[in-house]
């Protein structure tokens, strides 16, 4: 089962709210299972991507399980977690209570245990994205991309990463559109990621393609279930890609 977190919402404060219902669901792979694929994250940091903070998807409607929506509803611990996966469900509590370094200690604790623990290492990188801590957060994700170069919510989130941290010595946006494309090719109606492939074309300035890229996540965004915020939030991003466009046409 593959647990994505794609990225986080359009201002700082709106996404650290939605932060709060991150963890959630992901409490359900624990039960299930040890080893789970996560994606990335965002925080009260803005940088300047169209959702504000490092384009992790931290907002629920963007943290899915093979494309459903991952952290919500569970708010009771589960029974017959393993040792280190009540870790893990203690840090996913802690980030979702706004307690972000008490969960990176306990997650280090982790990942001292199980150097290699899936979960842990992806929650650690949505964590630090949230805290504005790019270069943490990269570490982590291009260790993940090593070790599971297939992975959907992997790429996306390093993809968002490069292209919108806070720290614009880090933003990368050629990588992050080669990271949203191979995302594509395995999962091409994934509206997170052609989001992400629009953030990524925006601060290479080809805003056509973003505007192009906006406009396919929300009409994917639109055809499912999501919510009248979500659609709104996509339809600002294509607005914003279009409109840059536009300018960019009359200055040329």
């Amino acid at each position: 089962m593959k647990y994505s977190f794609f990225r986080v919402g359009p201002q700082g404060d709106r996404w650290a709210a939605s932060f709060r219902g991150l963890w959630a669901v992901a409490v359900l792979s624990l039960v299930a299972a040890s080893q789970v694929v996560l994606g990335s994250g965002g925080s009260s940091h803005g940088g300047e991507g169209f959702f504000g903070v490092t384009n992790l998807t931290l907002r629920p409607r963007q943290v899915t399980v093979e494309g459903k929506g991952l952290f919500s509803g569970v708010d009771v611990r589960p029974v017959g977690l393993s040792r280190v996966n009540s870790m893990i469900y203690d840090a996913m509590r802690l980030s979702r209570e706004e307690k972000a370094q008490e969960a990176i200690a306990l997650l280090s604790e982790v990942l001292e245990i199980e150097p290699t623990n899936r979960v842990a290492r992806t929650t650690m990188s949505v964590i630090y994205t949230s805290q504005g801590k790019g270069l943490e957060s990269i570490r982590l994700l291009e260790g993940l991309i090593h070790d599971y170069p297939g992975d959907v919510g992997i790429q996306n989130n390093l993809a968002w990463v490069y292209a919108t941290s806070v720290d614009k010595t880090l933003r990368d946006g050629v990588r992050s559109v080669e990271l949203s494309k191979r995302a594509l090719i395995r999962s091409p109606r994934n509206f997170h990621v052609w989001s992400t492939l629009s953030e990524g074309y925006y601060i290479t300035g080809n805003f056509r393609k973003a505007a192009t890229s906006a406009y396919e996540a929300l009409r994917l965004v639109q055809e499912g279930d999501a919510s009248r915020e979500d659609i709104l939030i996509y339809r600002e991003q294509f607005r914003r890609a279009k409109k840059a466009f536009q300018a960019f046409q009359l200055v040329r």
